[in-house]
C-alpha cells in the first residue's frame, strides 16, 4: 500500500478538477494510469456545504460499479470494494463540495484471487445394499477445492454413461436411489 507523500499529495490535489460550482471533484493519478483506490480522509469544512455525496471509480471514462454514498466526516476505506480495484479516476459529487482531503491511499491494480477449479470429487460410500427402500441415500459427495469457503451444486448430466440417470436423484450433496434396487431385474 502506498501512502502519498506530501509532494505526491500535492500532485494528486493538483489533478483535482472543480466543475459546475464545486459539485464534482475528479481525482486522477499524476501522469495517468490505473490504480487501486484504497482510502481517503475527507472532512466537510462547514459554511453550509454538503455533509455527504457520492463517490465512484471510473476506467477509461466509463463508470466502474455504482456510485457509493460517502459522508464527509473522516477516513473512508475502499480496500475491499471491487469497484475500486482497477480505476484511473475517482469522482466525488455533491450539491456543494467544500471539504478537506488528506491521506489519499492507492496501490497497484488489484486483480483479485483466482477461483481455482476443484481438484477431486468423491462419493462415499459408493455402494448400497440390495432391496433397500426407494429414495435411500447411496452416499454423499465431497469436493476438494483449493479455494476455501466455496460451495458446490451437484447434478446428473446427460451424455455418455447417463443410461441410469432416471434411477437416481441428488438432494444437496447426497446421491439418492429413486427405486428399490433389485440385482435380478437390473444386471
Amino acid at each position: 500500500m502506498d501512502l502519498l507523500s506530501l509532494t505526491d499529495q500535492l500532485l494528486w490535489l493538483m489533478a483535482i478538477s472543480f466543475q459546475g460550482g464545486l459539485k464534482k471533484w475528479i481525482i486522477t493519478k499524476d501522469g495517468g494510469g490505473e490504480f487501486q483506490f484504497r482510502s481517503i480522509y475527507i472532512q466537510e469544512r462547514g459554511d453550509g456545504s454538503s455533509l455527504s455525496g457520492t463517490i465512484r471509480g471510473y476506467k477509461n471514462g466509463a463508470p466502474v460499479g455504482s456510485a457509493k454514498p460517502i459522508n464527509f466526516n473522516g477516513v473512508k476505506d475502499y480496500v475491499s470494494d471491487p469497484d475500486f480495484y482497477d480505476v484511473d479516476e475517482i469522482r466525488i459529487e455533491a450539491q456543494d463540495i467544500y471539504v478537506a482531503i488528506d491521506n489519499f491511499t492507492y496501490g497497484s491494480v488489484f486483480t483479485g484471487p483466482v477461483n481455482a477449479a476443484p481438484t477431486d470429487l468423491t462419493l462415499s460410500p459408493t455402494s448400497i445394499n440390495e432391496n433397500v427402500a426407494a429414495n435411500s441415500t447411496v452416499g454423499s459427495f465431497t469436493t476438494t477445492d483449493p479455494d476455501a469457503g466455496n460451495t458446490f451444486t451437484y447434478t446428473l448430466v446427460a451424455g455418455t454413461g447417463d443410461a441410469d440417470n432416471a434411477s437416481f436423484s441428488i438432494s444437496g450433496a447426497n446421491l439418492i436411489i429413486t427405486n428399490t434396487p433389485n440385482f435380478e431385474i437390473k444386471k
